[in-house]
């Protein structure tokens, strides 16, 4: 666990949802209730209330405008990876698997599950290793950006943009590799990620459209 806020910090930045200690650094930055949720260190009950309003308040807003939630499983306690940070997998696969099992049925209205996103970066997973079996893919957090991105050294046309957007769709749905494609953010962010498919003021890009018919 951190207490410089540093991670905290990194989350709220792309808007993560954060349930952290109110000591220290976390204490500082986030305003309980409002931009995140706090909890005491050593009070299991205490978080697992936080985390468990972290998860349900989002599905009754979705269903409220008919929409889905997807939830991510990422990280493993120190417990179980024997002492290491939280990227590195736990010793005994199971245990994961049992935690995501269990996660499932506690919110059984969720049917879209994301697990250890990224793994292929060392800042999310380690230890990397040569994969031994090749499940599909979800391509996830996929972007093009439609002016200058702090996070992109390119950026592209609108029309371009759409047009990238229904090559890539047509060749996810080509190739049985590819289980599905996300996009990451549906709004501009300026002036850190204008790669949205709608503008701030709310005109919908060609790449709405194209996302959408694809």
């Amino acid at each position: 666990m951190r207490t410089d806020g540093r991670t905290v910090a990194e989350a709220m930045a792309v808007g993560t949802p954060v349930v952290a200690t109110n000591v220290g650094g976390p204490a500082e930055l986030i305003e309980d209730g409002v931009t995140g949720l706090l909890a005491p260190p050593g009070e299991p009950t205490a978080w697992s209330n936080a985390i468990r309003r972290i998860v349900e308040d989002p599905q009754r807003e979705a269903s409220r405008y008919h929409m889905r939630v997807a939830l991510q499983i990422i990280g493993a306690p120190s417990w179980a990876n024997g002492g290491k940070p939280w990227n590195w997998a736990p010793h005994n696969p199971r245990d994961f698997a049992n935690f995501a099992i269990a996660a499932a049925r506690r919110y059984p209205s969720v049917h879209l599950w994301m697990v250890w996103v990224e793994p292929s970066r060392k800042y999310n997973f380690e230890p990397l290793i040569a994969a031994k079996r090749h499940p599909k893919l979800f391509i996830a957090e996929w972007t093009v950006p439609t002016a200058i991105d702090l996070d992109f050294n390119f950026y592209v046309d609108k029309p371009v943009q759409a047009k990238w957007i229904a090559d890539s769709l047509r060749i996810g749905r080509q190739l049985k590799s590819i289980y599905a494609i996300g996009w990451i953010h549906l709004f501009d962010e300026p002036p850190s990620s204008p790669s949205g498919l709608i503008e701030t003021d709310g005109v919908k890009k060609p790449g709405y459209y194209a996302w959408k018919d694809g």
